[in-house]
């Protein structure tokens, strides 16, 4: 998957992150950490 939004995809990882068994590489950490949290 390539582009710089990236928000529906993490939506769709939302339901695996009480798992804790997720690692995700973006070239948004800042994006990321603010919407997982």
């Amino acid at each position: 998957l390539h582009g710089r939004d990236c928000m529906a995809l993490w939506q769709q990882l939302l339901e695996f992150r009480s798992e804790n068994r997720l690692t995700l590489c973006t070239d948004t950490p800042v994006d990321a950490a603010i919407f997982f949290k």
